[in-house]
């Protein structure tokens, strides 16, 4: 094949190897864009669904504060509170899980340098 053919061949291998790398890149990149979208999908269907929340409502708001003092919940507001969180305060075991929040999307340092 000759010197010039060998390089050729490695040359065209290379590329081969290289393609193959970025498609799987790309795919992997691609997946995390989908599971991203599906996870924010249902954290839009959880965060609108007005049928997980209640509302308590006094009569003044010295009384508000009075309840939530009394029951130690004013350390975690005033207005709105987690649950969960009042729960634990409470001392009332819950069986369903507190959801987890997404973490903000940080693309990776190595993209940033592809520019």
């Amino acid at each position: 094949m000759g010197e010039n053919g060998d390089m050729r061949k490695q040359l065209y291998e290379t590329e081969l190897l290289l393609e193959k790398e970025c498609r799987a890149e790309v795919s992997v990149v691609l997946q995390g864009f989908k599971d991203r979208a599906k996870a924010e999908q249902s954290a839009f269907v959880n965060a609108t669904d007005s049928e997980h929340w209640f509302c308590v409502c006094f009569q003044s708001h010295e009384a508000k504060d009075e309840f939530l003092e009394k029951t130690g919940l004013k350390e975690l507001g005033d207005k709105y509170l987690s649950g969960h969180d009042a729960a634990n305060v409470l001392g009332v075991k819950l069986d369903t899980p507190k959801l987890a929040r997404i973490k903000p999307f940080k693309p990776k340092q190595r993209w940033k340098n592809l520019t």
